[in-house]
């Protein structure tokens, strides 16, 4: 009688895919967050509102990064309201 032993089942090849997929959502999410972040902090608004916009960015960041670059930013406001 021979005894029969299933082979451990190694990593689906695929995995590294995945990995590297996760990795580059997570450094890109990075990248947009201090980008975000500088940008707020090297406008033109008070000191108050720049401490508000980073703690809504770090609370919401998604939703707080898409508001600033379409309502919060004075640049964007300024050219919006400008007729010219």
């Amino acid at each position: 009688m021979t005894s029969f032993q299933a082979a451990a089942p190694g990593p689906h090849p695929l995995h590294w895919l995945l990995a590297a997929a996760i990795i580059a959502g997570l450094l890109s999410l990075l990248v947009m967050f201090v980008a975000v972040v500088s940008s707020i902090l090297n406008s033109g608004l008070s000191l108050g509102m720049k401490v508000l916009w980073v703690l809504f960015v770090v609370w919401m960041p998604v939703l707080a990064w898409l508001a600033w670059y379409f309502i919060g930013r004075p640049e964007t406001r300024r050219h919006s309201l400008d007729p010219a």
